[in-house]
């Protein structure tokens, strides 16, 4: 590749005939080249290497695609279990739930809520999970 590089300053003042031949010449060593186990082997371990990276790219995507199911999963189960216990808290806790990225926080709030005695506990556990989802609170609800 180099060296057609170099040819092809070294022809590039020539006739466009003497151009040609020179593209020709380095396409049948290209074809040559490509031919020889050598080149066969490095190109298998690009198109392995490519594969492993796209295979390592596609599980990420994979995981992340699942975890916002799971999250969203556990947001509607929150406003599920909040419509019913404290109808009038709905609004909020759906808008605060959304802002909740972690699957763990949204389970334990789920928990608090569904144990809470009144609207007032459940706002304060609302409130504790969002301080603790923005790392405002070093200790866990």
């Amino acid at each position: 590749m180099i060296a057609g590089a170099i040819a092809a300053l070294a022809f590039e003042d020539e006739s466009v005939g003497e151009q040609e031949w020179l593209e020709r010449t380095f396409a049948m060593l290209n074809d040559t080249l490509r031919n020889t186990k050598y080149y066969q082997k490095i190109l298998k371990e690009g198109r392995e290497e490519g594969l492993e990276e796209g295979l390592e790219e596609g599980i990420a995507k994979g995981r992340r695609e699942e975890r916002q199911q799971e999250l969203q999963r556990q947001r509607e189960a929150l406003v599920d279990i909040v419509l019913d216990r404290f109808p009038r808290m709905v609004r909020l806790f759906k808008k605060q739930a959304d802002t909740i990225e972690d699957p763990s926080l949204l389970l334990r709030l789920i928990v608090k809520i569904s144990t809470a005695q009144s609207s007032e506990e459940a706002e304060q556990h609302l409130l504790t999970i969002l301080r603790a989802a923005s790392g405002d609170e070093g200790e866990q609800a």
